[in-house]
């Protein structure tokens, strides 16, 4: 039976596929700090799902929990099912798993639509997949929301150069949704494939003459930023917070080492860092088309695109201090533009190896470049798998005494947070909000006032700086610390490896001078008593979320304060009073859902019509 060529190709894909999915077969995950995010999150989601109560404000997480507007929504969005149904360590290996598989499998469907030719899209799919640029956010930085939106950025900016080349409101709308997805999957990824389809969309213009079509690229943008309009006007506009004076007292305490906590991969020594590397064979293939290749649309759309993301990446000119609030969105990097160049280069070495077979009157010459690209590009999936922990995914990389020490801490009743110095996403096994990762999730929070702070306590912790007052007052009740490492504090709980440590400074959520009592958290409310015999400030440690919360004081609305760093106060009239917070879906919010909900109706209707 003769074997057809599509066969061969499909085989060829699955064979890089098992090659690329084989290091997470073993026990564990990478211990980076990003994939230690991830796997808490996956357990909020769990948790919600479980509950069937979805809120933005999670009561039993000291201080709430943005969980809703996560800085990458989507992600969360279509990987649900998966944290729903399996632990938070497997959920990693899966959403890994699935992204790699859009990866590949959607690069190669990604090129059949702008070429319609299955060995094109092979060469394509294997250039894009086994780059460094995507793998090192796969298996090093453990960056999932940024490593399915590098996964997405073939399919969006295919179907957006097709939408161009093609009458079709199909192409439109899909170019748009996809364009949406990408958007709300990470900004960061998404902003420079907007700028390069934005040069696509020059190029079409130029080559029509005729503003019609580029009246059809602006509706496409149009339509993808309104269908993110839920996510992204409150990330825009929501920015309102405190700006307090830090404390600057100090106390001393023994040095305290990061065991089992890892910011990057080691092995032998070495510490590997970010690389954008995505071959020799790719790039000469890429110049080769770029020099060569003509009388082709659909090559000179990814001639331009990957002319402009080059000098885009490099920043030749400083061409990116003229584009308003693109340092912003890029977090201040122009290295972001590297999906888009690879995606270019990748295309265009798959049309020169096509062209190349076709000028040899051969088959070969296709499938040896694409055995080229592997073995150039291969050392990078072995290399990538190093720094693994190796112990059980049940226990992730938390040594059983360790787990004992956080299950004694989910024992506790109250509301605090925990500051383990030692440990991987530990607030799935104490329940608790771990101190130093609150700003999670947060999109305005990175860079912020709270994330400073914390940031800088952990770098004085490790140094053997800690502030029990100041610690006390941010919430930290408990100090999960090797038995080794001694600390002047009441010792709460020992198993001979890891001691917990109590912070008598800390302050309860509520913090005030008034007597406070009968204490209820709900989904979207918080409710106490309060008696004093004088006026009092009363703060409530809720990060975050000015925006959104309504103090009322005996059924009567009061104005809310801020106190530092990024809490909520009210000040409390002398005598017996009730007091409620209540978390309320803003008019922003309703505008911006509208929106997108509108513009779905319009949509269809649009396409239907």
């Amino acid at each position: 039976m003769k074997i057809k060529k599509s066969q061969i190709i499909y085989g060829i894909l699955v064979l890089v596929f098992i090659l690329s999915v084989l290091p997470w077969m073993k026990e564990g995950i990478p211990f980076t700090d990003d994939y230690r995010h991830h796997a808490s999150r996956a357990w909020f989601v769990k948790e919600e799902f479980k509950q069937m109560q979805f809120s933005e404000w999670m009561p039993y997480i000291y201080g709430g929990w943005p969980f809703f507007h996560f800085y990458h929504p989507m992600f969360y969005l279509i990987t649900s099912p998966i944290a729903v149904l399996f632990n938070p360590i497997l959920f990693l290996k899966i959403a890994t798993i699935a992204t790699y598989a859009i990866a590949l499998f959607g690069t190669f469907y990604a090129a059949k639509v702008l070429f319609k030719d299955e060995e094109i899209a092979m060469i394509t799919a294997i250039a894009y997949f086994m780059s460094s640029h995507f793998l090192f956010h796969a298996t090093v930085a453990g960056a999932l929301p940024r490593l399915m939106a590098i996964a997405l950025v073939p399919l969006a900016s295919s179907f957006f150069i097709k939408a161009l080349e093609e009458n079709s409101k199909k192409m439109v709308a899909v170019s748009a949704v996809l364009l949406a997805v990408l958007f709300m999957t990470h900004m960061s990824v998404a902003v420079p494939v907007f700028i390069i389809c934005f040069m696509y969309l020059l190029y079409n213009t130029y080559l029509n003459k005729d503003l019609k079509s580029f009246g059809k690229g602006v509706l496409i943008f149009m339509i993808a930023v309104l269908l993110s309009a839920a996510w992204l006007l409150p990330l825009l506009l929501e920015k309102d917070y405190g700006n307090f004076p830090e404390s600057e007292e100090k106390i001393g305490a023994p040095y305290l080492e990061q065991s089992f906590r890892n910011f990057g991969i080691h092995h032998n020594g070495q510490h590997y860092i970010r690389s954008n590397y995505f071959g020799y064979a790719t790039l000469a293939l890429a110049i080769i088309g770029l020099l060569f290749i003509r009388k082709n649309n659909t090559v000179n759309f990814l001639k331009v695109g990957f002319i402009a993301s080059i000098f885009l990446y490099f920043n030749i000119f400083s061409l990116l201090n003229y584009i308003p609030l693109l340092k912003t969105a890029l977090t201040g990097s122009s290295s972001y533009f590297i999906s888009a160049v690879v995606f270019n280069a990748a295309m265009l070495a798959g049309m020169t190896a096509k062209s190349l077979s076709k000028t040899l009157k051969k088959n070969y010459p296709i499938y040896l470049i694409a055995a080229i690209i592997l073995i150039e590009l291969y050392p990078g999936l072995n290399a990538f798998s190093y720094g693994w922990s190796g112990q059980k995914t049940e226990n992730f990389i938390n040594p059983p005494a360790l787990i004992q020490a956080w299950d004694f801490i989910k024992q506790q009743e109250g509301n605090f947070a925990v500051f383990s110095s030692v440990g991987q996403a530990s607030e799935i096994y104490h329940n608790k909000q771990e101190f130093g990762f609150d700003w999670i999730g947060c999109p305005q929070c990175v860079q912020k006032e709270t994330y400073r702070i914390h940031n800088s306590i952990w770098q004085n912790f490790t140094k053997g700086i800690k502030d029990d007052e100041q610690l006390g007052y941010l919430g930290v009740k408990y100090y999960v610390i090797p038995c080794q490492h001694k600390v002047e504090n009441k010792l709460a709980y020992t198993n001979g490896a890891v001691c917990v440590y109590e912070n008598e400074k800390f302050k309860p959520m509520i913090d005030s001078e008034s007597k406070i009592s009968d204490v209820k958290y709900g989904l979207d409310s918080l409710s106490f008593k309060s008696e004093s015999e004088k006026a009092t400030a009363t703060i409530i440690k809720i990060n975050y979320f000015k925006p959104h919360w309504r103090a009322y004081i005996n059924g009567n609305e009061v104005q809310i304060s801020e106190a530092w760093p990024e809490f909520m106060s009210i000040s409390v009239p002398a005598g017996q009073n009730k007091v409620l917070f209540k978390y309320e879906t803003n008019t922003l919010h309703i505008v911006s859902w509208f929106i997108t909900f509108l513009t779905i109706v319009l949509g269809v209707y649009y396409i239907r019509k």
